[in-house]
């Protein structure tokens, strides 16, 4: 569900598959909707995160984003990408 802008996302070990945190993306597989999908999220985009059970974690500071300019289908920089 998308809240002001933002997506919390849920990617613990039983919730993803393929997780890689890279330099520049985060990538992973998830199920939506009995679907399973890949995910590439830019890490500039990333707010925070944390560790619910702990309830601690790291926020990061990330520019507001303007509205974007779609050209077709593909999806301009700090969008959340879904691929089949």
């Amino acid at each position: 569900y998308v809240t002001n802008n933002e997506i919390v996302l849920n990617i613990s070990p039983t919730a993803c598959d393929s997780l890689q945190l890279g330099n520049d993306v985060i990538t992973f597989k998830a199920r939506f909707a009995g679907k399973v999908e890949s995910i590439s999220i830019p890490v500039d985009r990333v707010k925070a995160i944390f560790i619910r059970e702990e309830g601690y974690g790291m926020r990061f500071d990330v520019e507001p984003m303007k509205k974007p300019k779609m050209s077709g289908d593909q999806p301009k920089r700090g969008f959340v990408k879904v691929e089949d």
